[in-house]
This record gives C-alpha cells, sequence and structure tokens, in this order.
C-alpha cells in the first residue's frame, strides 16, 4: 500500500545491492530456490530456503564472499534469513523486489510527465 512507499534511501540502497553482478547472481540463485543439487537438508521452516553451501556450489564463490554478499542482500532488505538448528536458509522477500521495481517504474513514469506535461491542456 501507500503506507510502505519505498523512500529515496530505500531506492538507493536496493540499487547499490543490486549493483554488483555477483550480487545479483546470487539474487537469482535465491530466487530460483532448492533444486535436487542442493547440499543443505531441506527444512519446513522455509521449504525454498537455500543455504550458503548450496550458493557455493551454484556461483563459484567461498563461503566468505558468499556470506559478505548475502549481508548486503539482507542489509537491503532482498533477502530473508531464518536459521533452523545450525543451517541458515536464505529466501529472497519477493514483495521488497516487487516494491522495488514498481517504485522505479514511477520514477520512470514521473520523468515522462514531466516531459510532456508542457504540451498538455487541462
Amino acid at each position: 500500500g501507500e503506507d510502505r512507499q519505498m523512500n529515496d534511501d530505500d531506492l538507493v540502497r536496493i540499487a547499490h545491492a543490486l549493483s554488483d553482478p555477483t550480487r545479483l547472481g546470487i539474487l537469482r540463485v535465491v530466487a530460483g530456490g532448492r533444486d535436487e543439487d542442493c547440499c543443505s537438508p531441506r527444512d519446513d521452516c522455509c521449504p525454498e530456503g537455500v543455504c550458503v553451501c548450496d550458493l557455493e556450489a551454484k556461483v563459484g564463490l567461498g563461503q566468505s564472499k558468499i556470506s559478505y554478499h548475502l549481508r548486503e542482500l539482507k542489509d537491503a532488505a532482498l533477502v530473508s534469513e531464518t536459521r533452523s538448528g545450525r543451517w541458515n536458509y536464505y529466501t529472497v522477500r519477493s514483495d521488497r523486489v516487487r516494491e522495488y521495481a514498481e517504485a522505479v517504474a514511477a520514477v520512470g513514469r514521473d520523468q515522462f510527465a514531466a516531459l510532456v506535461a508542457p504540451g498538455r491542456r487541462g
């Protein structure tokens, strides 16, 4: 709703998080959810959640780099982390991704409206 509208700080934080190709790749893998190649056990806490070890195999980076990029994505509220036993599961906050896409589209609409406004008759 309108009360949850993203402010400019939110937009900048998310744009920064998405500006790194590695983070974008990690976000895509997390968004894709689990598959048969995941090394972590499936957990009812978040059936589609993936762990760092799953991402290491799919992204080709070590644990510390994956964790760093996940922290950036978490700080931008693009992914959620759920702990279950010794496993941390990551899932995409699709609500935030959708809000970001809508906010960016709105910026584009506002810019377009400003460009054509002088020629409009009220």
